[in-house]
């Protein structure tokens, strides 16, 4: 997606896979300073298979291999939006994303965003989070204070942070 010469819009009416068809490896990078916003209304979800999850219905999809790349990881280049009832996910090996999956739930929608074995760079506003085996969310620091839409029903969160620690406890 090339936007050298100015911000790009893409709308959708059913769902985005990122794939190539009937496999996997499909890559998208955004080249240029401007941005790019995809909206994805979710009229009709595509029902995928990905490694860990069975089958499931999908607002977007990106699958095993697959790149979605901005260079100089400036995440707030390319910002994928749908409404409260979107389902995103993110799995496979070798699976990268770059960028905001803006899709919140508000107290209502039924949204969902599920990462397995793939990274996700930059944000994720949604309703319910998986971070399934090998799924990881890094958080773009250059987003803060970054403006998004919003709406009365979503909440202001601005930053979660998630930590593991490992506990090994030994009787006697």
């Amino acid at each position: 997606m090339n936007t050298t010469a100015g911000n790009v819009v893409i709308a959708v009416k059913d769902w985005v896979a990122v794939r190539k068809r009937g496999s996997s490896g499909g890559n998208i990078t955004v080249k240029g300073n401007g941005r790019v916003r995809l909206l994805v209304e979710g009229d009709t979800e595509r029902t995928v298979s990905p490694t860990g999850l069975g089958s499931t219905s999908a607002d977007v999809f990106v699958g095993k291999s697959s790149r979605v790349h901005i260079p100089d990881q400036a995440s707030r280049r390319l910002q994928i939006l749908g409404p409260k009832d979107t389902h995103t996910v993110v799995t496979g090996p070798g699976v990268t994303f770059d960028g905001i999956i803006y899709t919140p739930a508000g107290p209502t929608g039924s949204g969902t965003t599920y990462a397995m074995q793939g990274d996700i760079y930059g944000a994720v506003i949604t309703g319910d989070l998986t971070l399934g085996q090998y799924g990881s969310i890094h958080f773009d620091k250059a987003l803060e204070g970054e403006s998004l839409p919003l709406s009365t029903e979503v909440s202001r969160l601005e930053y979660l942070h998630v930590a593991t620690h490992r506990v090994n406890v030994t009787g006697q």
